[in-house]
C-alpha cells in the first residue's frame, strides 16, 4: 500500500523538530542571527504612517527588458551565486538609499517543501526568513553581492 502524506502528517514532523533538541538549537542560533537587528526600516512615505497597522497597501508591476535582465544573469552567473541574489542585493541598495540606513532586515519567502514526500500536498510551506542587509563598510556590489550570498545560504540552512 502506498503511503500518502497529509498536512498533518508535516505540521506533526514540524511539531517535533520545533518542541525537541534541534528547535532549541536553531531559536539559539537565529536569535544570535537577529540580535541587535534594527526594529524598522525608516523610509520616507508620502503620508504619516498610523499607529495601528492598516494592512493597506498597494502593488506596482515592472518589468527589466531582455538586455537588462540577460545582463544580470551573466553578473549572478560571474559572481557564483543567483538572479535572487542579485536582485535582493540590487534592492537592499536601494532601501539603503531611501531610508540612509546602513543595517536592516529585509524578510524573504523560502519554500519549505524539504522532504520529497510532501511534493503533491496541498498546503502552506513558506517559511519567512528574515535576512540582514549591512552596507555599513560601503562594500562595492560585488562585495555585497558575496555578502547577500552568504547571508541567504546562512539563513537557508537555519530552515
Amino acid at each position: 500500500m502506498l503511503f500518502r502524506s497529509t498536512y498533518a502528517d508535516f505540521t506533526r514532523r514540524q511539531e517535533a523538530v520545533v518542541s525537541g533538541g534541534r528547535g532549541r538549537r536553531l531559536w539559539r542560533q537565529w536569535r544570535r542571527r537577529l540580535e541587535g537587528a534594527e526594529p524598522s526600516l525608516e523610509l520616507p512615505t508620502s503620508r504619516q504612517r498610523t499607529a495601528a497597522p492598516t494592512h493597506c497597501g498597494e502593488t506596482r508591476a515592472w518589468f527589466f527588458d531582455e538586455e537588462l535582465a540577460a545582463a544580470l544573469r551573466r553578473l549572478a552567473v560571474a559572481e557564483s551565486t543567483t538572479l535572487f541574489v542579485t536582485l535582493l542585493a540590487a534592492f537592499q541598495v536601494l532601501l539603503a538609499r531611501y531610508s540612509g540606513q546602513r543595517k536592516f532586515l529585509v524578510g524573504t519567502a523560502s519554500l519549505g517543501r524539504h522532504r520529497e514526500e510532501y511534493e503533491n500536498v496541498v498546503g502552506y510551506f513558506l517559511n519567512q526568513l528574515p535576512l540582514r542587509a549591512n552596507l555599513s563598510e560601503e562594500p562595492t556590489f560585488r562585495e555585497l553581492l558575496a555578502s547577500v550570498r552568504d547571508e541567504v545560504l546562512g539563513a537557508m540552512d537555519l530552515e
